[in-house]
């Protein structure tokens, strides 16, 4: 037999949603909200708070949220999409996509799968063991992004300024002609871009780094 549960709350309830094996689904509220599954998928959108994430293989989608959002998945995709108030992602083998509309921070580890992330504009910490890393934006906060054997591309926006420190340790990286003002070597890259700014570390241990 299954059971359905359609639950209408105030706007600033606190919630807190569990379940086994039963897919969950939040939307248009203020308060915190906790939703947990083991194995179907989390849904959330409009919220006005901060959300916390925690499921072992269903699929996370996340909308709109102005809070900080905090996932943690084994083995699941994670989509987050107009951010404001930034994005912790933690998962062993699913692909985080992550876009943002605010300066929130933004920390995402992964072992196995890509990471692609636009809009960035606070913090940034990133990492995947094997997974390409693609990253849009303007730091206006210290970046660190590293990766063991897979491919780093950032492409910043038109304006940016920076101070960039990219090595990899087999590959090489590729920066735009004249884009850096600093030492350029096939495997490591360091100056400033524009008139400088918040630090940018990209590492990878055998993959190559691109910056656009």
């Amino acid at each position: 037999m299954t059971v359905n549960y359609d639950v209408r709350v105030p706007p600033n309830a606190r919630i807190v949603a569990v379940s086994d094996s039963g897919a969950i689904e939040v939307r248009d509220v203020t308060g915190q909200v906790e939703a947990r599954t083991q194995s179907s998928s989390i849904a959330l959108s409009d919220l006005g708070g901060s959300a916390d994430v925690d499921t072992g293989s269903g699929a996370v989608t996340v909308d709109r949220v102005h809070g900080i959002v905090r996932v943690s998945t084994s083995s699941s995709a994670i989509t987050a999409r107009s951010l404001h108030g930034g994005l912790r992602a933690r998962t062993a083998s699913g692909r985080v996509f992550g876009s943002f509309v605010g300066d929130g921070p933004v920390d995402v580890q992964t072992q196995s799968s890509a990471i692609d992330l636009n809009g960035v504009s606070g913090a940034l910490t990133t990492f995947s063991e094997s997974g390409r890393t693609s990253i849009t934006g303007e730091p206006s906060a210290a970046w660190n992004v590293s990766s063991g054997s897979s491919v780093i591309d950032v492409q910043f926006g038109a304006k940016v300024n920076a101070t960039l420190h990219a090595t990899t340790g087999s590959g090489s990286v590729d920066t735009r002609d004249q884009m850096v003002k600093g030492s350029i070597e096939k495997s490591r890259v360091e100056g400033a871009i524009g008139d400088g700014g918040p630090t940018v570390r990209l590492a990878s241990r055998s993959g190559s780094i691109r910056v656009r």
